[in-house]
């Protein structure tokens, strides 16, 4: 954050580092005006601190029950949020919070039951063949949706089906786990490079798979850079 919004300052002065209180908001990720597309790091940190007495609130009402509650608490403050924006109603910022951690907990839970279910061995491998063909057909059928309410179940399931190619394929299994070290940096930088700081140049590759294949070569390599600089910058602070 501190590289982008460094250079942010001398290309797009006027957003960067803005006021006092824009400062606060983003260095907390309470109100995410540098980078709109890291809201969810707030409530993310949230869902974390949390994470233990979650997984204890599972144990005590089941995997059913625990579904249930989730789904109805996510739908309904999504469709809260969703009725707001529509009608350019303010949430007050602590509401906000605390709307986004509940339209977070499916995808959590979800996640939850997923490991649960896989250590248990209880998920059903599926061919190649099979497992391409179902993840055309879902990508399809997303693409067709008129909302984004079933956003939380399609990521379930594309993970679950992209899981299968890991079970047949080592190498495969080791690229997507490489990837997973690295999607966290890669998803702070690419809107960095793509929306607020080089667009023009982005998109300046014309072709919808050629802009994806850059903005991606791209974000991995500052990835690869920021985790390097993060581990050389903690190995210092241990060694203070």
């Amino acid at each position: 954050m501190a590289i982008f919004v460094g250079m942010g300052c001398f290309i797009n002065p006027g957003q960067y580092p803005g006021d006092f209180w824009s400062i606060i908001g983003n260095v907390t990720a309470v109100k995410t005006t540098w980078n709109y597309e890291t809201w969810f790091l707030f409530p993310y940190v949230l869902l974390s601190m949390t994470s233990m007495w979650l997984f204890r609130m599972m144990d005590r009402l089941g995997n059913k029950v625990s579904f249930i509650v989730a789904f109805v608490l996510s739908f309904g403050s999504a469709f809260i949020i969703s009725r707001c924006s529509t009608k350019g109603i303010d949430i007050n910022p602590v509401i906000n919070v605390v709307l986004v951690y509940c339209d977070l907990l499916l995808d959590f839970i979800l996640g939850a039951l997923l490991y649960r279910y896989a250590a248990r061995k209880k998920i059903q491998r599926l061919r190649v063949w099979q497992a391409s063909a179902l993840l055309v057909i879902i990508v399809g059928l997303e693409m067709l949706s008129p909302t984004q309410a079933d956003d939380s179940f399609y990521a379930f399931f594309v993970i679950l089906l992209i899981l299968q190619f890991t079970y047949q394929n080592r190498l495969g299994g080791a690229f997507l786990a490489n990837l997973g070290r690295h999607s966290m940096p890669m998803w702070m930088c690419h809107t960095f490079l793509s929306i607020y700081l080089f667009p023009n140049f982005i998109y300046g590759f014309r072709y919808p798979l050629l802009i994806f294949l850059v903005l991606t070569a791209l974000s991995y390599a500052i990835s690869i850079v920021v985790l390097k600089s993060s581990a050389v910058l903690e190995n210092i602070l241990k060694l203070h």
